[in-house]
This record gives C-alpha cells, sequence and structure tokens, in this order.
C-alpha cells in the first residue's frame, strides 16, 4: 500500500512539471486595473540662455548678440525676443539659437541697464523664458588736468547753438557763435555734462543776422573778414575769444584755449540753414572737433533803420486807437495783441505795438502791466525766440519784403508815406486798463541809435478780435 501511494505522488509531479514547461503557454498581459501605469511620458520643452552672467555694453553702443538653446522643443513652437529699453533697436531672432540686437551710444555721464527676454510659446498655452541683463557704460569724460585745462581731445555733434553780435562797422561785423552738445533752455542756461564751443568771428556785415559762407582762420591780427580771434585766459579763469569749455557732471569746467585751427561754414539751403565744421587744437596740443548742420541766426545785429537824430518825445495829440487781438498767436499762454495809434488826419506821429498780454480773456481787455522787450527777434522775415505774456517784440525792417513791424515809432503823411522811424529795442510800455474802455498808454524806449523816444496817451482803444 504504501508503495503505492508514493508511485501516485511521483506520476503526479512529472505531469505538473510537463504541464508548466509547454511552450505554447504565456502571461496574460496586465489589465487597467492592475495597478500598473501604462501612461507614454514626454519632456516639456526648456530654454536657457547660454551667454553667462550680464552682458557688458560698451558707452559707444554697436551691434551685439545672445546666445541660446531649448531642449525638447515643441512642434510648432514660436520664439520671439523684446527689450522695453528705447535705446536697444533691431531685435533679430531669425537665426536660430542666436539672438541679435544694436545699442545706441549712451551719452550721458551714468551707467543704465536693460533686459532682453526670449520667450518660447507652444500648443494651446504653453510658454517658457529667460532673460539676461544688459548693463551699459556711462560715457567717458575727457580726463580734467589739475590745473583746470582739457586735457585730451574731445568731438562732438552740435546740438544747440546760438549767435550773438558784438560790434563792427559798416562793413565787418564781430560776432559771438557757441556751439555746444548740452541740452539748452531758451533762457541758454545748459545741463551738463558736456563741451561748449566759443568762436569769436568777423564776417561781412548783414543786417537781417546772416553768417557768411566761407573758411574762417585763426588769426593773431583777426579784424579781416572771414578771421576769429585766437583765445586767450585773462584775469581769474575767465576766457576769451576763441575757446572751448568742458563741464563735467557737477558742472566742474575745464577750459581749452585755442591757438590754431578753422571753422568752415556751408550754406545749405537759405533761410540761415548751415553746415559747419569745426576743427581746431588748444594750447596743449589737443583737438577740439565738432560738427553742425541747421539754423543759425545772428541775434542782435543794429539794423539803422532809425532816422531820428537825438531823444524825441512822440506827438499823441489827435489819435485814433484800436488793437487787434490775434488770440494765443506766439503759443505762451497770453493774447498777442497789435495796438495802433495813428493820427486821425493821416499825418502825423504814429505807434504800433506787437505784445502779449497776461490774459486769454478777450473780454477783460488789454491787460494792465508793464512790457518788457522779448528776447526774439525777427530775421529776414522769420521770428526766432519766443514772446510771453509781459513781453513786446523788437521793431524790425524785413529786407526781403521791405515791411516794418514789430514795436516801433512812425512819421507818416497822407497816411502811408513813411518819413521817420524808430525801433524799439530797449525799454518798457506801460498800459493801464481803466475798466470802461479807456487806457493810458506811456511809452519809454531805445532805438538801434541809442536815442530815448516815447511819449504818453490816454484815451478809448477800439477792441477786435481777429481769432
Amino acid at each position: 500500500m504504501n508503495k503505492f501511494y508514493f508511485s501516485i505522488l511521483g506520476i503526479l509531479a512529472c505531469c505538473t512539471a510537463l504541464f508548466s514547461c509547454t511552450s505554447e503557454e504565456k502571461p496574460e498581459p496586465p489589465t487597467p486595473d492592475d495597478g500598473k501605469d501604462t501612461t507614454v511620458v514626454t519632456e516639456n520643452p526648456a530654454i536657457k540662455i547660454t551667454t553667462q552672467g550680464s552682458m557688458e555694453i560698451a558707452a559707444e553702443g554697436g551691434d551685439y548678440s545672445i546666445g541660446y538653446t531649448i531642449t525638447d522643443p515643441a512642434e510648432n513652437g514660436q520664439l520671439s525676443a523684446a527689450c522695453p529699453a528705447d535705446w536697444i533697436t533691431g531685435i533679430d531672432y531669425g537665426s536660430e539659437g542666436t539672438v541679435a540686437f544694436s545699442a545706441s551710444a549712451n551719452e550721458t555721464g551714468e551707467e543704465r541697464s536693460a533686459t532682453i527676454t526670449i520667450s518660447y510659446t507652444y500648443g494651446d498655452d504653453g510658454k517658457i523664458e529667460d532673460s539676461i541683463d544688459l548693463v551699459q557704460q556711462a560715457k567717458e569724460e575727457p580726463p580734467v588736468a589739475e590745473d583746470g585745462t582739457i586735457g585730451n581731445d574731445i568731438d562732438f555733434t552740435v546740438l544747440n547753438t546760438y549767435s550773438d553780435y558784438v560790434d563792427g562797422d559798416d562793413n565787418i561785423m564781430r560776432i559771438s557763435i557757441n556751439l555746444t552738445d548740452m541740452e539748452m533752455s531758451e533762457d541758454r542756461t545748459t545741463t551738463p555734462p558736456g563741451t561748449m564751443l566759443n568762436i569769436e568771428a568777423y564776417t561781412p556785415l548783414d543786417k537781417n543776422g546772416r553768417i557768411a559762407s566761407g573758411i574762417y582762420g585763426i588769426s593773431s591780427s583777426a579784424e579781416n573778414n572771414l578771421t576769429l580771434v585766437p583765445g586767450e585766459m585773462t584775469g581769474e579763469k575767465q576766457p576769451a575769444g576763441t575757446y572751448a569749455i568742458y563741464y563735467d557732471e557737477t558742472g566742474t569746467p575745464a577750459y581749452g584755449i585755442i591757438e590754431s585751427g578753422t571753422m568752415t561754414v556751408t550754406e545749405n539751403g537759405g533761410y540761415g540753414k548751415y553746415d559747419i565744421v569745426c576743427d581746431f587744437t588748444t594750447a596743449e596740443g589737443y583737438r577740439i572737433t565738432c560738427d553742425f548742420s541747421g539754423e543759425l541766426w545772428i541775434f542782435g545785429v543794429p539794423q539803422d533803420i532809425s532816422t531820428l537824430t537825438g531823444d524825441y518825445t512822440i506827438d499823441f495829440s489827435d489819435i485814433v486807437a484800436y488793437a487787434e487781438s490775434w488770440g494765443n498767436f506766439y503759443g505762451t499762454g497770453g493774447l498777442n495783441w497789435r495796438l495802433f495809434l495813428s493820427p486821425s488826419d493821416g499825418s502825423g506821429d504814429s505807434f504800433q505795438a506787437d505784445f502779449v498780454g497776461t490774459s486769454l480773456d478777450f473780454e477783460e481787455g488789454i491787460p494792465t502791466g508793464t512790457y518788457t522787450v522779448a528776447a526774439a527777434e525777427v530775421n529776414a522775415g522769420i521770428r526766432h525766440g519766443s514772446i510771453y505774456p509781459g513781453e513786446y517784440l523788437k521793431g524790425y525792417y524785413d529786407q526781403a519784403s521791405s515791411a516794418l513791424g514789430g514795436t516801433i515809432y512812425l512819421g507818416i503823411t497822407d497816411g502811408y508815406i513813411i518819413n521817420d522811424v524808430a525801433p524799439a529795442i530797449d525799454g518798457h510800455m506801460e498800459i493801464t486798463n481803466h475798466g470802461d474802455g479807456t487806457y493810458t498808454i506811456s511809452l519809454d524806449f531805445i532805438d538801434d541809435h541809442g536815442n530815448n523816444w516815447g511819449g504818453e496817451w490816454t484815451g478809448e482803444i477800439s477792441l477786435s478780435s481777429l481769432i
């Protein structure tokens, strides 16, 4: 019996082994419910700027590029790059792996920074980005020697300019020309840092305030046409003649006294427009060079139009008065008035004024006040400068149109024949508004020959608005 039992067990063991080794048998695949993850995993895109750290930009600007890489890019992914700073322009990301751009020159004395951001969008709302900081160096200031002189070459592009009449005769006038790369207000106040070049020149007399074209050279015997006065230092750091001043950020000056060089003036289209190129050398041997293209008018040139031979009091015994309002014609915040005091019979003394009141309300009439001369002038029929409330325009003669204008005395006959003229180039006009349509006008002016002229009148002024 025992023998039979063990035989049966052996047969079962052999059958079991044979069944488990059959080649056709394969494991069943796992079902979704057996806890095993069957999702196919894909990586999201990633972007990285390969340029290390912040990027240094030279003060003079230039063209630059940034490298980047994108791993696992998506199908139909889109790249872009942007920078909010206005001194970064021409951003180009058309070449794979590179973003190119241009940086303008830093004309300030301070370092400035900006950030460029590279973005990559994909899918419905996928977006990745990376950024890099740009740091541009400040404009290098010219070294200043311990004695306060300019210590290196300076080259600049002129941003602002003005010119004044100094003196002269019937043929030649001496003028002062100022060229600068600094910001300048209307009262000629400049904002450093920057360079101011003062040029003292002799040029043919032009009553319309124009400078003659030609090559002007430094001359020790300057006083002839197209010559320049060499620079010199007088008194306690008071330069004269032709010289340059460099102002640092604190406004501290360094001087360059000009000993040699030229200024080339070329008329460019007329109407006071010129191209000017300067190439000078200082006493220390440094070059001061600059170029300018634009308008240049010489202020204060005596027009020599006054016919007075001495001081004069206007005869206001029989006057008809009227005034026209031209609205805010000069754009300075007050009504522009043109006042006319004329002889009733058309012959005798006449006065006219072009001025800006302190009010914009026509119904108030001409404001009471003391009106002084404006810095503005009319040259060749073109007004230069502003006329502010409480100021009058100087008297002038426009040679191009043979017209008289501004604030001026006229001696007339038959209503239109002008016998005597005296422009107001300095002095004041007092106006009193009595509130009943009548006014008192008191004049105290200086003409272009130094004569004092004026007078006083009280009466009704007829007002009209042309706006």
